[in-house]
């Protein structure tokens, strides 16, 4: 992501079962970091700094993003699952599940 000096951002913390976001703005930018008016600092990614323990937040460009990240995560979740069947569904060919692979920005491994 790209950010810029008086940027609105939707920041949400990692340590609660229940993140509560809320809006935060760039205060200052540096080489790797960028500093946020909540104390935190973040990376090009919007990941914050944990120091050398894990991550105490995210900042997204704004909620909407936010909840979509979560959405796709949840469907993600769901479409893992689906994979769970030896054998494809019924009516399903190769080339389907190329193009959703391809869809999905996926890779098969190599053997």
């Amino acid at each position: 992501m790209k950010f810029k000096v008086g940027q609105k951002l939707f920041y949400v913390p990692s340590y609660r079962r229940q993140a509560v976001g809320h809006e935060t703005e760039v205060v200052k930018l540096g080489r790797k970091w960028t500093y946020l008016s909540n104390g935190e600092r973040v990376d090009a990614d919007g990941l914050a700094d944990g120091k050398d323990y894990s991550s105490p937040g995210k900042a997204y460009l704004s909620e909407e993003k936010y909840r979509e990240s979560v959405d796709a995560h949840e469907q993600w979740i769901i479409f893992k699952r689906l994979s769970q069947s030896y054998y494809p569904p019924g009516g399903i060919t190769a080339q389907d599940i190329r193009s959703a692979m391809a869809l999905l920005r996926l890779e098969a491994p190599n053997d």
